[in-house]
């Protein structure tokens, strides 16, 4: 759970204004690496642009303080 808390937290800091919210962060430990899946929303709904832009900084964060290892 821990685990989880620290990544919404990252993703949360990405988030591109105040209309969009973490819906929440689910990690799933499979075969090789783990799948972490981070849910947003917005009231005027999530275009895939903000989507690859938070998935590619918190990816980024996570690799670059080295959470998974």
């Amino acid at each position: 759970m821990e685990l989880e808390k620290r990544v919404y937290e990252i993703a949360e800091k990405y988030l591109p204004d105040e209309t969009y919210f973490m819906v929440d962060v689910i990690i799933k430990a499979t075969k090789g690496p783990k799948k972490v899946l981070v849910l947003i929303d917005c009231d005027q709904g999530v275009n895939i642009d903000v989507c690859a832009d938070v998935s590619r900084k918190v990816g980024a964060e996570l690799e670059e303080d080295e959470v998974f290892f």
